[in-house]
């Protein structure tokens, strides 16, 4: 007796689901030049990176502005929202330049060898690059010296990025 149509097609859906998910995290891990990948503070329940903010409109107004519905884009393996297509089309051209360091987790933490999400109402811009913090005294404390707790992030960052689930 044949199977019916919709179980005689779901594992050659499901195989092909599955290697276009695997192909898309394999450009998502090339977009750094290899052997990294990106890991972005993404929210469980919305599933968008940085909470829904736009990470344009930081640089641009100066403040945390959540974005729109509508007015997305997927990058880095994460859906990132904007406040208008302008910002978007900004962030495409220059995602590196506009994503906050670090994947969005607390500059200040990654410092002292700790992976601890960042609350994207709590940034800072320093050197034209976007920083999150996990609390007010985190920023506060990363503030006292920027450059020190930024060298010492990019130094912990590679093996922090490895113990964080894909």
């Amino acid at each position: 007796m044949p199977l019916p149509i919709a179980r005689r097609f779901a594992l050659p859906v499901f195989i092909l689901l599955a290697a276009l998910s695997g192909a898309a995290v394999a450009s998502a891990a090339g977009e750094e030049g290899g052997a990294t990948t990106r890991r972005v503070v993404v929210d469980p329940m919305t599933g968008f990176a940085i909470g829904g903010y736009d990470p344009v409109a930081y640089f641009a107004e100066g403040r945390a502005v959540e974005g729109q519905s509508g007015i997305e884009a997927a990058w880095g393996g994460a859906i990132w929202r904007f406040v208008n297509r302008g910002n978007r089309d900004a962030f495409l051209d220059a995602a590196d330049i506009y994503a906050p360091r670090f994947g969005g987790y607390c500059a200040r933490r990654a410092a002292i060898g700790v992976a601890a999400e960042g609350d994207p109402r709590v940034f800072a811009i320093h050197g034209g690059r976007l920083y999150f913090f996990h609390t007010e005294s985190d920023r506060a404390r990363w503030r006292r010296a920027p450059d020190p707790h930024i060298g010492a992030a990019q130094k912990n960052w590679p093996r922090l990025e490895q113990m964080l689930a894909q």
